[in-house]
């Protein structure tokens, strides 16, 4: 969709055709809504420094009318973001989230969204690739919040395992329960549908790594979507934990890996960075 919109020829006098262009582009199935957004937002910016104001205005009624016709943001006050491991193989040489520790985190993962107030109207958003983010959904549902398992197809080698990507049959069946329709309470999004097939990355990257960061963006782009949803900045009260709007909880061991899709750091710094009436971010260490 960007490259429509970068080739779309706004300033050579073309109107028409860069209207049919983005038109064009905002029909494309692949098109989520956060790069809808984040279209509208560009458009905006031009609208104000007064840049081809009638082209703008025309643009962006486009854009506005493809979002409302595409966008699947809730009605949710607060979003609550969940990012974790998965459960250490046997083999790992350093532990990160160890077997014996799934009961400790799962305390704490309750206690902290208790203390945060968690209720009906709060969406809990995860991946649903970890056995992490299974006890983070399991723990919304019992406290009675909403939930978006925002999952990944499985790509390559993965598609081979036959417990992909969880640690036990156990943990496999837990997370197919957790997929059961249940009311209003729950619903799962396949990365396919929304962002189209997974593209292979950049020359000589990992297809599954390119894969896990895609993944991990469309969380947060989505997180923070959500949590920007309800009403101008201006018109907000002023930023506190109690009316905050997005809070990321995260199982982080603390070490930086920037080269490895699976560390959280990148998400965390980017909710920390999340200005637009963020609530509080907390890291809990396995």
């Amino acid at each position: 969709m960007h490259d429509y919109a970068r080739r779309a020829p706004i300033f050579d006098g073309k109107r028409a055709e860069a209207l049919t262009e983005i038109r064009e582009a905002c029909a494309i199935p692949a098109a989520a809504s956060f790069q809808l957004q984040s279209f509208q937002d560009r458009l905006e910016l031009l609208e104000g420094l007064e840049v081809q104001s009638e082209f703008v205005e025309d643009a962006l009624k486009i854009v506005k009318e493809a979002m409302g016709c595409r966008n699947h943001q809730s009605s949710c006050e607060r979003v609550f973001l969940w990012s974790g491991y998965a459960i250490d193989e046997p083999k790992r040489p350093s532990p990160r989230f160890p077997g014996d520790r799934v009961e400790a985190v799962t305390t704490e993962i309750k206690e902290t969204l208790q203390h945060w107030g968690l209720k009906s109207s709060d969406l809990g958003i995860c991946g649903g690739t970890p056995e992490s983010d299974i006890i983070f959904a399991e723990t919304c549902l019992s406290l009675d919040a909403r939930v978006r398992i925002m999952m990944r197809e499985p790509i390559g080698s993965e598609t081979s395992e036959p417990l992909w990507p969880f640690a036990s049959d156990e943990w496999r069946k837990r997370f197919h329960q957790l997929l059961r329709p249940d009311g209003q309470k729950k619903e799962s999004w396949i990365d396919a549908d929304h962002l189209g097939t997974s593209p292979k990355g950049s020359e000589g990257e990992d297809p599954i790594s390119f894969a896990k960061r895609r993944q991990k963006q469309w969380l947060i782009n989505t997180a923070r979507m959500e949590a920007a949803s309800v009403g101008k900045v201006e018109d907000r009260p002023p930023q506190t934990p109690s009316t905050g709007r997005l809070y990321g909880l995260f199982l982080w061991d603390g070490n930086v890996a920037s080269d490895d899709p699976d560390d959280p750091s990148c998400i965390i710094r980017q909710v920390n960075e999340f200005e637009d009436y963020r609530g509080e971010v907390k890291v809990i260490s396995p």
